[in-house]
């Protein structure tokens, strides 16, 4: 038995995001809500950024769980995947908290000291051995 996606994802075209670079470029503007205001916000508000990376997250589970694209990828280990799905993630399942763990701690990393040069790169290199075992 497969599942439809919730009404409330919204559908975006995995061919649409891989082939047309006006499609993903639409799709990422979409997805991340993110512009230049929100660079000069990050780098003067860096301090404050370690006591509201929990709330982070969250959003950011919520966020890729809006999308039937973002979201698949949790149900499959193939990518190129478009068959039907037989249960979708939610924000409490076993698997999103368990990703939700490391993104905390990633992010509370690579904002402990971003200048330091060697913290940087451990945790970048050490995210991607955690990565792997996902």
């Amino acid at each position: 038995m497969y599942a439809d996606p919730p009404r409330t994802m919204e559908r975006v075209s995995r061919r649409d995001i891989f082939t047309s670079l006006p499609a993903r470029i639409q799709w990422l503007h979409s997805f991340l809500e993110f512009g230049t205001d929100d660079v000069q916000a990050l780098i003067s508000g860096q301090k404050y950024i370690k006591a509201v990376i929990p709330a982070i997250v969250n959003i950011v589970y919520k966020k890729l769980l809006k999308y039937d694209i973002t979201a698949r990828v949790f149900t499959t280990r193939d990518s190129r995947d478009e068959g039907p799905v037989e249960s979708w993630p939610t924000e409490d399942s076993a698997q999103i908290e368990h990703r939700k763990m490391f993104l905390r701690w990633y992010l509370t990393k690579l904002n402990s000291d971003c200048t330091r040069r060697d913290t940087y790169a451990g945790v970048v290199s050490e995210s991607a051995q955690w990565y792997r075992l996902l």
